[in-house]
């Protein structure tokens, strides 16, 4: 079976799982009596690629795991032209700050990040699962707990929400698998859509559906969070990013939106499975 192409010096493979597609949005304590096997599949993006899986069995129902792929040989700087995120390097060069961008396909399956940031307060992004709470009509939904109840039906088994909601560290790579299952609920509707939507960043993609956060970085400058869904060549991608500029809001803004329109470009090439 043919290998992967080996990804760039900034890229590295994350699986979250294992993860039910079809108990997504159930509530937890009916999901808990389910089982599944989690089959950890790249990219099919990826030129000449394999499918190299591994059978994941079923963690313990109250601890989430969180398991990697099998680290790869380092490659050379900038890594293979095949991969997904061949290019990243090049795009955020001349960025002012640090930057972090993770995509997964939507209906779930391997992250794949870039970037020399890949956490950070979740800011204003975090009302995406504030308001799947208030969907589902829980009394209240900006209750920690809730919250984070939510973030477990979705596919993000690990992050821990505090107070405030906005100072969660939430990662880009649990933050993409969260962004993969939203749009496998029907009961979702918008929630993806902010009442506000900015044309910088990913809301300079068309078709993008996509929350942002924005908020001040001790020591770091101006932060920006985005994720959602940008459309695909057969499907969605979801992408999650984080872009911060020691310099002003609109150089973070600028680099924000160059990187969506760079990911955007990527994953209209992507021949994705459509997912949910």
């Amino acid at each position: 079976m043919s290998e992967y192409p080996e990804p760039s010096t900034d890229a590295k493979v994350l699986v979250f799982g294992p993860v039910d597609r079809d108990a997504v949005g159930m509530p937890l304590e009916r999901r808990r009596g389910t089982t599944t096997g989690f089959l950890a599949c790249a990219l099919t993006l990826v030129v000449a690629a394999g499918c190299a899986t591994e059978e994941v069995g079923d963690p313990s129902p109250e601890s989430p795991t969180l398991t990697t792929a099998p680290p790869t040989p380092p490659p050379e700087q900038g890594g293979a032209p095949g991969h997904p995120l061949a290019g990243f390097d090049e795009v955020v060069a001349a960025f002012d700050g640090s930057t972090g961008l993770a995509i997964a396909p939507v209906g779930g399956g391997q992250s794949l990040v870039a970037g020399d940031v890949q956490t950070g307060p979740a800011w204003a992004t975090i009302d995406v699962a504030v308001s799947l709470a208030r969907e589902r009509g829980e009394p209240d939904p900006t209750d920690p707990r809730v919250v984070e109840e939510v973030l477990r039906e979705y596919g993000d088994p690990a992050t821990v929400v505090g107070a405030p909601l906005e100072q969660t560290e939430w990662s880009l790579p649990a933050q993409a698998q969260f962004a993969s299952f939203v749009p496998c609920d029907e009961r979702s509707g918008p929630a993806l859509a902010g009442p506000e939507t900015p044309e910088w960043g990913l809301g300079a993609v068309e078709g993008a559906q996509f929350s942002s956060g924005t908020g001040t970085d001790p020591g770091a400058g101006y932060s920006i969070r985005q994720f959602g869904v940008v459309p695909s060549g057969t499907g969605q991608l979801a992408v999650a990013l984080a872009v911060t500029s020691a310099s002003d809001a609109a150089t973070a803004r600028d680099q924000a939106t160059r990187l969506a329109e760079w990911i955007a470009a990527r994953a209209a090439a992507m021949g994705l499975p459509p997912g949910c």
